[in-house]
């Protein structure tokens, strides 16, 4: 009878045992955003009460009918010291509920403690491929060995992607910067966060959502993308590829395996292996393909939601150089900036775009259209969309290399232009922008804005071409004359148009006294019937 009341106990007992869980954005090490309401969320059973103590604040809340429940901590300033984030759950029957992801719990212990927690800027940094470039990737080895910042921290995620929003990031957790850690930070990430660090004199946090070759519409909403009209088109040809989704499926999964098993026998007869072919390389469009639209917002970026922070910072386009994509570029940028700012209820938050580096692609329609015209459209989202800024890289690229090594100035402009957007400082941040053209006899006048100190040509004035009225471009050459510029041309007697820096692989000569690089650019439009 005793042993009967003994098992009934345990049963009640384990019944009351709700589950508590909570995404692994929190954890040990991780970093609040600091002057911000914080919120700190998860699940659990529905009607549990759940409490959370952090920095001398305690709050409490009740997990709804859906089993999702949200605590928003009051604003808190920067802190250096390391602090303890609790978090316990107790059920209406007075039985602590254990949490699930951080088991073991003891069965009246159902408390968790996260260590080592600081308050901070916190930025989400994205992309594709050069922002997923890690130090250990461009060979620091120097940098890694001295990267002892333990106010720096990293939330890092694996791919992810997904059909329906993820609740929580692949594998993430924060890592603190270490020489044992650097190694696997974002390169471009970590020299922004050093900077910042070093100017700010607060911790450091960064949110990492990057994947390598992944095109704009991966890192935006399934409605974001319906609701502007040049990308519709996007989601109706993914819906249209899904009807035939399962037979394109089973048809490239055979193709697969017999091209693996041509490579095996090559092998094994000490031959070359076949070649990929482009349609193998590139997939079957479906669930989980590379390029399927929304799939890396629903795995990566939806998962960081709600989550405080200070701001993005964003480095892709190339997978969008082709004509067709870099034209409808210049919409899908402000409308990804858009999506964002409206999932975290904030259209101010600062956004910063890397534009694409210098690089030489083998397509010529790539080379000289699609490449030019997606720096064009990052550049025109910089001057038409509030608060963002642009960070020129066309001198630090590698002809023939899409992963340019050199990733320090591409962070070091990061944290000057987040210095200068987001924390208020008077400072220059951006390379000369083009304004206005005047035409003086045979020279043609240009003013830009963004000349800090003043115009400075590098590299003997490459870069510069002008044309007549017939639209055929020479070489340039251009001359600084005040806080303008002078550009001419034997060949053009009348000239009419100018361009500076258009091609993938350019040359590029003009800087401010500042260092700071001139972002490609043109006098015409599509409009104007010039190519």
């Amino acid at each position: 009878m005793m042993k009967r009341i003994l098992v009934a106990v345990l049963i009640m007992c384990a019944a009351a045992q709700a589950e508590l869980w909570m995404p692994s954005l929190f954890s040990h090490n991780m970093m609040f955003q600091c002057n911000k309401p914080a919120p700190v969320w998860g699940t659990a059973e529905p009607g549990t009460r759940i409490t959370v103590e952090f920095a001398g604040q305690k709050k409490e809340t009740v997990a709804d009918s859906s089993s999702r429940w949200k605590i928003t901590l009051d604003p808190m300033p920067a802190s250096s010291k390391p602090r303890k984030l609790q978090v316990s759950s107790v059920e209406f029957a007075g039985h602590y509920a254990p949490c699930r992801r951080f088991a073991p719990a003891s069965a009246f212990g159902g408390q968790v403690s996260f260590t080592n927690v600081l308050v901070g800027e916190v930025w989400l940094i994205s992309g594709q491929s050069n922002m997923q470039y890690s130090m250990g990737s461009i060979g620091a080895r120097d940098e890694i060995a001295s990267a002892d910042h333990p106010l720096i921290r990293y939330f890092h995620q694996e791919d992810q992607i997904a059909s329906e929003p993820a609740a929580d990031a692949k594998n993430g957790r924060w890592m603190v910067c270490s020489p044992e850690t650097a190694e696997k930070f974002s390169a471009v990430g970590y020299y922004m966060a050093r900077e910042l660090q070093k100017h700010l004199d607060v911790p450091v946090g960064l949110l990492y959502a990057a994947r390598g070759g992944a095109p704009a519409r991966c890192f935006m909403s399934r409605d974001s993308l319906l609701e502007t009209p040049a990308t519709r088109p996007y989601i109706e040809q993914y819906d249209e590829a899904l009807k035939t989704y399962p037979e394109r499926k089973e048809k490239f999964d055979g193709q697969m395996a017999a091209y693996k098993e041509a490579v095996r026998q090559a092998k094994a007869a000490g031959k070359k292996p076949p070649q990929m072919s482009a349609g193998l390389n590139w997939g079957c469009m479906g669930p989980g393909h590379r390029f399927q639209p929304y799939g890396l917002y629903n795995g990566m970026i939806k998962p960081l939601q709600p989550f405080a922070i200070r701001g993005f910072a964003w480095y892709q386009g190339e997978t969008d150089g082709n004509p067709r994509d870099a034209v409808i570029y210049r919409t899908m940028l402000p409308a990804l900036i858009g999506n964002w700012r409206d999932d975290w209820q904030d259209g101010s938050l600062p956004f910063l775009i890397v534009q694409i580096a210098n690089h030489h692609h083998t397509s010529p329609e790539n080379e000289t259209i699609g490449r030019p015209k997606v720096r064009e459209a990052q550049l025109m989202t910089s001057q038409t969309v509030s608060n963002t800024a642009l960070v020129v890289t066309i001198d630090v690229g590698e002809r023939d290399d899409i992963h340019p090594k050199n990733k320090a100035p591409v962070g070091a402009r990061l944290a000057l232009a987040a210095r200068k957007i987001a924390y208020g400082e008077d400072l220059v941040c951006s390379g000369p922008v083009f304004q206005t053209l005047e035409k003086s006899d045979q020279t043609l006048l240009l003013d830009f804005t963004d000349i800090g100190s003043g115009l400075e040509l590098r590299n003997g004035g490459g870069g510069f071409e002008i044309a007549g009225a017939d639209g055929s471009f020479v070489p340039a050459r251009a001359q600084v004359d005040g806080s303008r510029l002078k550009v001419w041309s034997a060949q053009v007697s009348d000239p009419c148009a100018i361009r500076y820096g258009w091609r993938g692989w350019t040359e590029f000569s003009l800087f401010n006294k500042e260092g700071l690089p001139a972002s490609p650019f043109r006098s015409y439009t599509d409009e104007d019937g010039i190519e």
